[in-house]
C-alpha cells in the first residue's frame, strides 16, 4: 500500500482578522469569506477558496486567514497567535486519501509509535500539519505520504507562500 494525501490548506495567522481579510482582497483581488468562530480559543477564521495547478493537475485547497475574534477574550488567542505582528504563514495541511490506511501503513512501515492519530482540534477532523526547519525530514515525510507538496530551505526557519490571484500576488 502506497499513501496517498493530498494539499489541504494554509493557515495565515494575522494580529487583525478583518484588516487581513481586506488586505488579501486587495493583493488578491478575491475576497475570503468568513469561516466561523474557535470558541474557548480566542480565534476566528476567513477562508478562501484555491485552485493549485504545480502538483501537475488541478487540486482544489484553502486559505485560512487565522486571527483574534473580537467577541472573545484577548488573552485566550495570545497562545496560538503569539508574537503575530504581520500576516504570517503559520503552519499547512494535508489530507490523506485513506487515513485509516496511512495509519495502519506507518505502524507496519515506521513502527506504532509513529502512527499516532490527528493532533486534536476544536473540528475533529483528520489532517494533518507540518511546520518544520528540517526540509530533508520534511520531504521524507511527504514523500512517505505520496504527497506532491515541493519544501524548500530558506534563507529563515520559517514558512512562506506567494498566492497569485486576479488582482496580483501575495507574498507572506
Amino acid at each position: 500500500m502506497s499513501p496517498s494525501a493530498d494539499f489541504d490548506h494554509l493557515v495565515v495567522a494575522v494580529p487583525n482578522l478583518a484588516d487581513s481579510v481586506e488586505q488579501c482582497h486587495n493583493a488578491l483581488g478575491a475576497r475570503p469569506i468568513p469561516g466561523g468562530a474557535h470558541p474557548r480559543l480566542g480565534t476566528a477564521n476567513a477562508l478562501l477558496g484555491l485552485r493549485v495547478s504545480e502538483l501537475g493537475r488541478d487540486a482544489l485547497t484553502y486559505l485560512e486567514i487565522l486571527g483574534p475574534d473580537p467577541d472573545q477574550d484577548p488573552a485566550l488567542a495570545a497562545a496560538r497567535l503569539s508574537g503575530t505582528t504581520t500576516p504570517t504563514v503559520q503552519r499547512w495541511a494535508i489530507r490523506p486519501r485513506d487515513f485509516d490506511g496511512l495509519v495502519a501503513h506507518a505502524a507496519r512501515t515506521l513502527g506504532p509509535e509513529c502512527a499516532g492519530g490527528p493532533e486534536g482540534d476544536t473540528r475533529g477532523e483528520r489532517d494533518g500539519g507540518s511546520e518544520t526547519p528540517e526540509v530533508d525530514r520534511t520531504r521524507s515525510v511527504l514523500r512517505f505520504l505520496d504527497a506532491t507538496l515541493e519544501v524548500e530551505a530558506g534563507a529563515t526557519d520559517s514558512l512562506h507562500a506567494i498566492l497569485k490571484g486576479p488582482g496580483g500576488s501575495w507574498t507572506l
